[in-house]
């Protein structure tokens, strides 16, 4: 059965209908709300939990974050807030484990489709880790990250584990898939050979996005990232074999790269 990607994360260890104040400030001027306080479903607790717990870490950092002022931001106790989970390590890492934005799970693309279908499948996971990695959230988790890594190396880790580890594997399971179906591709480190081509595609925009010195159409330009990073190891999309060989995008690329994957 397959669950909500950010209750997955939640740890409820009791059962508590305590209703949540809602973590609103009103306007001025607006007239304060009569009544008694919603109660939330757990999934939305632990929604509401992990949304107030990224702001906070946001707004101050993770050193200076406390589960109090976690907790106000969500607009409940520290009581129901301990329910759900034990301390703030547990709560960081339920916040950069809540993967939104990136589905790990495509249908699966079986060598025998051919080596065109694979590379059009290789292309498809490569262009949705990209845009991932580039997210907004995604790049906020990461500044944060390396902000506090020096006092938090232990974050570091939960996010190299959780995160990396996890987006890497995706692509070099469709990468394996496409080994299977070109024996040029055997004889290379899926693994290595996989960080060679995402590093390719986000190199420089990937530290341009972090300093917020990306230009407004880079994103617009993705798709074509993957693919030139793909033509420099000889894999070339199926549409692109069809465009004429004069084409801005038809740059040899020859097998140069491919030679410098070889397992040693």
């Amino acid at each position: 059965m397959e669950h909500n990607k950010t209750v997955s994360f939640c740890k409820y260890q009791s059962a508590i209908s305590e209703p949540l104040m809602p973590a609103v400030v009103s306007a001025p001027g607006d007239k304060a709300r009569t009544g008694r306080p919603s109660v939330f479903s757990e999934e939305e607790r632990c929604k509401r939990i992990l949304e107030a717990a990224e702001r906070v870490f946001a707004r101050v950092g993770y050193g200076a974050a406390t589960m109090e002022e976690m907790a106000r931001e969500a607009g409940m106790s520290k009581r129901t807030l301990y329910a759900f989970y034990a301390d703030k390590r547990e709560l960081f890492t339920a916040v950069i484990g809540d993967v939104e934005g990136f589905s790990g799970k495509r249908p699966h693309v079986p060598a025998a489709a051919g080596r065109d279908a694979l590379i059009v499948e290789l292309h498809d996971r490569l262009l949705e880790m990209a845009r991932f990695v580039l997210s907004e959230r995604q790049i906020r988790i990461t500044r944060l990250i390396i902000s506090e890594a020096e006092n938090h190396p232990e974050l570091a880790v939960d996010f190299w584990s959780r995160i990396v580890v996890r987006v890497q594997a995706y692509l070099v399971d469709g990468l394996k898939e496409l080994q299977r179906a070109d024996e040029t591709l055997r004889e290379y480190d899926a693994n290595r050979l996989a960080s060679t081509i995402f590093g390719a595609i986000l190199s420089d925009l990937h530290l341009r996005t972090l300093f917020g010195q990306q230009e407004s159409d880079e994103f617009g330009s993705l798709a074509d990232r993957v693919a030139d990073a793909l033509a420099l190891i000889g894999i070339e999309l199926p549409s692109r074999q069809k465009q004429a060989a004069n084409g801005p995008m038809r740059k040899s690329s020859g097998s140069g790269g491919r030679r410098r994957q070889r397992n040693s």
